[in-house]
């Protein structure tokens, strides 16, 4: 089979431990696909998981707090122990650990 795509210089795959995360206000179905996925989200962040720690990056949002719990499980669920959240304000990169506590 020929493929139909002209050459090129750039390739872009999806890696291992690479995640979109988002955070809904009510529960969501999680087994349909994100493309029919309607419902209000209150954060969302490109999660990139290694050696058990998560970095979130692109982060707009916040989590209230009962979620971090939810959170939790699903990470540790990963094996993260720690995750890393890179906020962004005034032109400036902060870089906030917190502990996986699940």
């Amino acid at each position: 089979m020929t493929s139909t795509m002209p050459l090129s210089h750039i390739r872009l795959d999806p890696l291992p431990g690479l995640y979109q995360l988002r955070v809904y206000v009510d529960p969501v179905d999680t087994s349909i696909p994100l493309q029919q996925e309607m419902h209000e989200y209150c954060l969302v962040a490109n999660l990139v998981i290694s050696g058990g720690v998560a970095t979130a990056t692109l982060t707009k949002g916040e989590i209230p707090g009962p979620y971090w719990q939810e959170l939790d499980q699903a990470l540790a669920g990963l094996g993260v122990k720690e995750i890393i959240w890179e906020r962004h304000k005034r032109g400036v990169v902060k870089h906030v650990k917190r502990k996986v506590k699940w």
